[in-house]
């Protein structure tokens, strides 16, 4: 496969080529280190190659036109947001072979822990607790936020529209905390 890639980010394992329709790619340098390739280059750089399948895994086939193009903070962002989708959703392709499994699959971890009963526990003491002067009120109301918002991904972190209303709640309570810590430095007490 002969393409323009934005190469992202070198890791132990494979170097993150992403592709000009946003597919990740974990790509091995066969005879060289693609870091000695690069020159140390700073990353994102655009690369012209072609990628190839042996045993199993993606390589390139050895050439590579680099070009000296300095990457915007909108590109970088774009480019940090396809690999971060593809590496949470198990989409980084490693093998261009049929019969092996195309993309990489997050590694398997222990059980996670049941932190709902904690969490019940933490958003029933954090209603508890308000009052006081303006920025230890919005704090607690940053507390009270923050708990509910932990507490709905830890019982049900399916329902993304509840998780992004509670994360709203979550940024509008920082956004008073932060107007009473402006109020309160331009308008010191006293």
């Amino acid at each position: 496969m002969s393409g323009t890639f934005q190469i992202y980010r070198l890791l132990k394992k494979h170097a993150i080529f992403i592709g000009e329709k946003g597919q990740v790619y974990g790509v091995l340098g066969l005879l060289d280190n693609l870091e000695d390739v690069l020159l140390w280059r700073p990353l994102p750089v655009m690369a012209k190659a072609v990628l190839l399948p042996f045993k199993g895994q993606i390589i390139y086939d050895g050439l590579m036109i680099t070009y000296s193009i300095y990457f915007g903070s909108g590109i970088r962002s774009t480019l940090h947001e396809a690999y971060m989708a593809a590496k949470q959703s198990g989409r980084i392709i490693t093998s261009l072979e049929p019969d092996v499994v195309r993309e990489e699959r997050p590694a398997r971890r222990k059980p996670e822990k049941d932190w709902g009963p904690l969490l019940d526990d933490l958003v029933q003491t954090a209603e508890g607790i308000k009052g006081g002067p303006a920025v230890q009120s919005s704090a607690f109301g940053v507390l009270r936020a923050s708990a509910r918002l932990a507490q709905a991904a830890a019982h049900r972190p399916q329902e993304h529209e509840e998780l992004r209303r509670l994360a709203q709640n979550v940024a509008a309570a920082l956004t008073r905390l932060r107007t009473a810590l402006e109020r309160e430095e331009r308008y010191p007490a006293g």
